[in-house]
Parts: structure tokens; sequence; C-alpha cells
């Protein structure tokens, strides 16, 4: 499916057209969840995210019972127009779930590769049936009646809801909040929600302890006093002092010089502050919110960070999910980002796809870096379609595992005019047709020479389209190699 992101009356229509699917499966939902509780009291929900359909973003959990579930075409509110009225069978496995293609038009597809016979589908995989795209998941009982949203460029999904209200009961409280995540992860966003929880709310002053030298940290903490030192031939106020009445973000700050971290104990003890080269106090009145991507209880116990500080700084304690413990936001980042752009072009939805099978190891940073470069290349050979190919291959995508591949059986019953008709629908692109039928761009290649089809006659193949296949575990380099 492509669906157009530059026509506000369409897309209006198919908003129109969702809202009303949602309200109308969303009481058949809970009475089936609430089954489902009744069948598992005190385990897992077993099921399936719905992230996309109809070119749009979704957010619906739909519950595997045990006598399995049947999607097609008009179930569980779908419109697409892909799904055959009865597409795939999906079962409650021994670990995890299981995926049996019930003969539909549009095939089944699992992390990009086709599959034909019964596969198992581990949880977070990526199910694709027509055009629409779901993960699995080990226990959707979180997600029923989860809304993601989208507010000033934010996306903020179930997962972040409930760091959120974390954040407010920290706030409540009057504490100070520790925020734990991966770099790129969210954790100056969740940062500026704590500030944002007081009224009055006060200056925000994020600070990134990593970047301050080491020689300068403490002029640029605590403040500078004239003539404290060479060169200091004006008084400047320090980042603490500028956020009096508000909340100070001290981004990295396990970076921080054991010397500093002595004088900041001491800020947050006695709510004063005293400029290098003064023999006098300020009374301060901050909030103190610190971040890092490092496991600082395991700093303490190595020596590598106060233990008084930490117990300080960790009142309140956060940890913000990595983009790959909640991907059913990146539809949404991809649909905001495009929203923004005010580019009149359609997405195709292997773009979401492959989106959503990379790890994304800078989280939702690196994400919104590769969708915004992606953008700038539509229309170079493609038109106005925002596709795979567009994503950039050195922009942190590597995938730890390859798609699954097509079985052989089913590599060997594609006929001739389904993989020509393929090619011509991506112009000879041979790693977009390759995604398409669930192969692997080698099984492609033999299964062309197979039906004797050659591909000097193809329109168009790009050199560096091997990209846009996930590598083996032996072609992703090991940090160390990097």
């Amino acid at each position: 499916m492509r669906a157009s992101a530059g026509n506000p009356t369409h897309d209006d229509q198919r908003n129109v057209r969702y809202d009303r699917s949602v309200q109308e499966t969303a009481d058949s939902t809970r009475t089936y969840a609430e089954s489902q509780r009744q069948l598992h009291p005190e385990g897992p929900v077993p099921g399936l995210l719905l992230v996309f359909s109809d070119g749009l973003p979704r957010c619906q959990a739909v519950a595997v019972s045990s006598t399995g579930l049947v999607i097609g075409r008009g179930h569980e509110g779908l419109e697409d127009p892909h799904l055959s009225r009865e597409h795939v069978r999906v079962s409650v496995a021994e670990r995890g779930l299981l995926v049996k293609d019930l003969g539909s038009r549009n095939g089944t597809f699992i992390n990009g590769g086709r599959v034909t016979d019964a596969a198992p589908l581990a949880a977070s995989d990526v199910l694709r049936v027509g055009e629409s795209l779901f993960l699995a998941r080990a226990d959707v009982s979180p997600y029923f009646g989860a809304r993601v949203a989208t507010a000033d460029g934010l996306v903020i999904g179930p997962r972040m809801r409930q760091v959120f209200a974390e954040v407010k009961t920290a706030a409540d409280a009057r504490n100070r909040l520790l925020i734990l995540g991966e770099t790129g992860s969210g954790k100056e966003m969740v940062a500026r929600a704590f500030h944002d929880c007081f009224s009055p709310k006060g200056p925000f002053v994020p600070l990134n302890c990593a970047a301050l030298p080491a020689t300068l940290a403490e002029g640029l903490l605590f403040g500078v006093e004239r003539g404290a030192y060479s060169g200091a031939t004006a008084s400047r106020v320090g980042y603490l002092a500028q956020g009096d009445g508000g909340v100070v973000l001290l981004d990295e700050i396990a970076e921080l010089d054991p010397q500093v971290q002595a004088k900041l104990l001491r800020v947050i003890e006695t709510g004063e502050v005293q400029p290098l080269g003064s023999a006098r106090t300020l009374k301060i009145a901050i909030r103190i919110c610190a971040a890092t991507h490092q496991d600082l209880s395991a700093l303490v116990e190595a020596g590598k960070f106060r233990a008084d500080l930490y117990y300080r700084l960790a009142e309140s304690t956060v940890r913000v999910p990595p983009l790959r413990e909640r991907r059913e936001e990146i539809p949404w980042f991809i649909s905001n980002e495009l929203a923004k752009s005010g580019a009149a072009v359609t997405l195709h939805r292997l773009f979401v796809e492959l989106c959503l099978v990379r790890p994304w190891a800078g989280n939702a940073r690196a994400l919104v870096a590769a969708i915004r470069t992606a953008l700038t290349r539509v229309g170079v050979g493609h038109g106005n379609v925002l596709r795979p190919e567009h994503l950039p291959s050195d922009a942190n995508l590597l995938a730890t595992e390859r798609p699954r591949a097509a079985t052989h059986n089913a590599v060997e019953t594609l006929s001739r005019e389904t993989v020509q008709q393929c090619l011509q629908r991506h112009g000879g692109n041979l790693s977009q047709a390759a995604l398409e039928l669930g192969l692997h761009r080698t099984q492609l290649y033999r299964t062309l020479k197979r039906l004797g089809i050659r591909a000097a006659n193809l329109e168009t193949i790009r050199a560096d389209d091997s990209a846009l296949v996930a590598p083996t575990r032996d072609q992703v380099k090991s940090p160390k190699a990097q």
C-alpha cells in the first residue's frame, strides 16, 4: 500500500475510517481481553500489536486465544484491500506464537521473509499480512485501549506514558530524579517532562557533563568571581545559579570529575553555591535532574563515582526504554517527520517494515536522522515515493539478524509471471523485489536464473542495493572492530 502523506483530504478520510474501526472494535477487544484474563488469571496474554495499516500508524492490541486467531479482510477492524478474506492463522505455541498462511493471495512475511509452512513468531518479530504490519507480543494486556500520542514533534507510546507517570510521582514528592537510558532514547525529553510538572516552572538548564573540560568544569558549574585566576576579567554566573527557581539537567553525570562531584554534593546538601574565587555563597533553589547511559550503581561499587552523591541524586529513578522495546512508536515517528517536512510524498509500507526490523542502536535520535535523510532522497529514481533504499546505509542501521529466509519449497513455487510483475513494480530493483518476495538477494538471483529472466534486461539495477538487506551475524562488525 502506498499511503499519501501530502494529501490532507485523503488523510482525513482515512483517519475517519480508522477512528470508526477503533470504536467498533473497542468493546469486543475489551471483552476478548477479559475472557483471556480468565483463561490466564496470573499469566500473560499472548497476541499481536497492529502498528501500521491502510497507510496509517496504528496501536491496536489483538489477543490470541488458545483456539487461535484468523486474520483477514474485515477482521479486527482491518480494511486492508490486500488481505485475503482468511489470510493467516496465528496460534499459541509452547514458546511464543505460530503462524500459518492460509493460501493468501499476497503472502505472509516474518521480518521481511516470506513463509508458507507453519513458522514460529517470536516476541517482537514483525509480521506482515497484506499491507498491514504487526508486532508479536508475549503479553498484549498492557496495550488494550492504549494509544500513541503525538504533540510538538514528540511521540509518546504506552511505554513512555508509564515513564512519564513515574516522573510525575517523583515531581509530586519533590524528589531529585535520576534518568537512566541509552544514548538517543529520549532522556532530555523525560527531563523536560519533569520540569513541566512544576508551577511556576522557572528556567530549564540542560548541561552535558561529558562536554565540560576538566579544567573549566568547576567555574562553569559554580561560577567565577572576577580575578579568581589569570584571565578572569569579569564575574560569571555558573550554570547551577542560572537554574535558580527551576530545573538543572546534568546529563552524562557519570563523566563529572571526582573533585567536582564533591562540590556538587555540598550544593545539594546546603542549597548554596560558592563561585570560584569568592568568599561568599549564594543561596539557590534548584531541582536537580541527572541522566546517564551508564550503570551508576556499578560505578559506585568500582569506586569511580561517589556513593553519597549517587544516593542523593537517585531519590527517584526512572529508566527510559530503548526504541527496540517500544517499536510501536516507529510508524508514528515516520508519520511525524513526513508531516513536518510538508513534502508531497507517498509512503511505501516496505519503508515502514524495514524501519521496524532494524534495531536502531542510536534509538529515536538515529531513526529520526535516517528518516530526514531519506526524505532528501525522495524523487531520485522512483518519483515521490519513500522507499527502503532511501534510508542511509551508514546511519547505525545494521541489524543483528537477517530477515527469515523463505523456505526451499516457497522459492521453487514462484512463477515467472509473479517474479516479473514484482520486478516491474519496483523498477527492476533487485533488493526491493527480494524483500517483497520474501527472498534474500542470492535466492532471487538463483530464481531469476531458474526462470530464465536475465538481470541485464531489467530497467534499473542499483549497485548499492545490497544495503537494503540486513547482514548476517558474520557481516556485522563488533563494537571493538568499529
